[in-house]
């Protein structure tokens, strides 16, 4: 008989989530599309977050089998962050595209299915959709995006750069010769930015982007997690090292150089404008990262429209004046 390659891969890193993994799986395996490979990574998670997993696919063989669903868990050899565990994914992805998916959050019925539909379509390297964001009360927030200047890499920087679209990994399908036919730079526990760092080097090989206005991934707002806390040292230096992506990326482009370090410039100026260069920490990484300009008022000056200058000089020198330590 022949062998059929799954049509997607989707990758599941998973750490620390007993309380949500088996939500999350069990929306994975309503999918309507038939062919899905299942990558689960553990990221040695310490919790019971895989003797779940191993639960519910034994309660779902009969499911997996009809659907013909491949279901695979892998387990890091030590814990290496999210970055990582999705790259360990790719490298090991069989279907012809790849996809994403956290473990402490769910996909739609329907989501797998369209976005491969449309990938076919339109022949494009990466197909996105829209996301919910789903918080404690249960109420909902729908996080639409857009490709308003075109589906060239050019134009989705440019979108990207005008806060128009969105970097986020979940949410979309790649072509698995997009992800896997470059080397693209990984940083080990990264834990802010893991998406953009892969998602602005992926795109400048892509050759077409589609966006479909449909919600395609349930965001959960988990009040614990990362993106609800102060920053630390290894987070900010994630942030840096994210921007300096972005510069070598859509900042190498000539008609996209202000956007784009207007765009840095104003990450970088927000952290200290946040009070994280306290103990000067923040503009340690900055320095040795050789981005002192980003935050030099006098080069700002010379890169930023008025209005955004003046903002930003409000937020750095003004606001902390009248905010207490």
């Amino acid at each position: 008989d022949k062998i059929v390659m799954p049509k997607v891969t989707v990758c599941i890193p998973v750490y620390g989530v007993e309380k949500y993994i088996a939500r999350c799986v069990r929306s994975l395996f309503r999918q309507t599309l038939d062919d899905i490979e299942f990558i689960f990574v553990d990221d040695c998670t310490p919790d019971l977050s895989i003797e779940i997993l191993k639960e519910i696919i034994e309660e779902s063989k009969t499911l997996i089998n009809e659907k013909k669903y491949i279901v695979r868990i892998e387990r890091m050899p030590t814990n290496s962050g999210l970055a990582a565990v999705r790259r360990h994914g790719i490298q090991l992805a069989t279907g012809d595209y790849i996809t994403f998916c956290d473990s402490d959050d769910t996909i739609p019925q329907y989501a797998i299915e369209t976005l491969y539909n449309a990938a076919l379509e339109s022949r494009a390297d990466i197909v996105s959709g829209d996301m919910e964001w789903i918080f404690d009360d249960g109420s909902k927030k729908s996080i639409p995006i857009s490709l308003p200047y075109g589906s060239d890499p050019e134009s989705v920087y440019r979108a990207l750069l005008h806060k128009e679209y969105s970097h986020t990994l979940c949410s979309k399908l790649f072509s698995n010769g997009l992800l896997n036919g470059f080397e693209y730079t990984t940083l080990l526990h990264a834990t802010n930015g893991e998406d953009g760092m892969l998602f602005y080097q992926v795109l400048q090989h892509a050759k077409k982007v589609v966006h479909i206005n449909k919600t395609i991934y349930d965001y959960y707002q988990n009040n614990q997690s990362s993106t609800h806390v102060r920053f630390k040292t290894n987070a900010l230096n994630s942030i840096i090292q994210l921007n300096k992506i972005r510069l070598n990326t859509c900042g190498k482009i000539e008609s996209l150089k202000d956007d784009t370090w207007v765009y840095v410039s104003s990450v970088l100026n927000e952290l200290v404008g946040d009070g994280y260069n306290k103990d000067g920490t923040l503009k340690r990484i900055i320095h040795k990262e050789g981005m002192d300009e980003f935050i030099n008022p006098f080069s700002m000056f010379l890169h930023y429209p008025f209005n955004i200058y003046v903002r930003t000089l409000i937020r750095r020198i003004i606001k902390p004046l009248f905010i207490r330590s």
